[in-house]
């Protein structure tokens, strides 16, 4: 379609340029002797049109490739980026877990609280790395997350914090980031 469309609009140009030059002439330079529209300044004017072109498109595409290189390479940058960060996100969550199992062995033996504590803390940190980017969490997941929470913050109070769990475990239930859904087919 493109090329019909600039194949009609370089006829229609050459057709109008010929006729007006041939005007220009006749009536400003050549007074009394008409020169005639040949075949020949057709074929000049079309040809003179179409090298203009071509130029024209072979620059266009040009700088078209260069932007789309440019763009490539900024991509290329931004993937490479992307995958550095995934990596890393991966990396710290990994020594951090290996470094809290490797206390909570050394804490075992020391002092059975402390590695007790340690086990909460971990558990609280897988809750946030595996747990907090999914859309829905089965609630007794939830629940054990609240459980190891208030007993770390229990360790902060001056005076003893008492609560109680009142939990029906008959049903399964699961949490999204809007509330509390009742679950009947995925958790049977």
């Amino acid at each position: 379609m493109y090329i019909l469309v600039v194949i009609i609009a370089l006829i229609a140009i050459t057709y109008i340029r010929v006729h007006i030059e041939y005007f220009c002439y006749n009536l400003f330079l050549e007074k009394g002797k008409k020169m005639p529209v040949t075949v020949h300044s057709y074929f000049y004017e079309s040809f003179s049109h179409i090298i203009l072109l071509i130029i024209s498109v072979v620059f266009r595409l040009s700088l078209d490739y260069y932007r789309v290189s440019r763009q490539q390479e900024q991509l290329k940058k931004r993937t490479a980026e992307a995958e550095l960060n995934l990596l890393k996100s991966q990396v710290q969550p990994h020594f951090l877990f290996n470094t809290l199992n490797n206390i909570y062995f050394v804490a075992q033996r020391e002092s059975p609280a402390t590695a007790g504590l340690l086990e909460r803390l971990s558990n609280i940190m897988r809750y946030f790395v595996d747990e907090g980017p999914k859309d829905a969490i089965p609630l007794s997941t939830e629940l054990n997350f609240i459980q190891d929470y208030i007993e770390l913050e229990k360790l902060r109070m001056r005076h003893p914090l008492q609560v109680v769990w009142n939990v029906n475990t008959g049903k399964k239930w699961q949490t999204d980031r809007r509330g509390i859904k009742q679950d009947l087919s995925k958790y049977r």
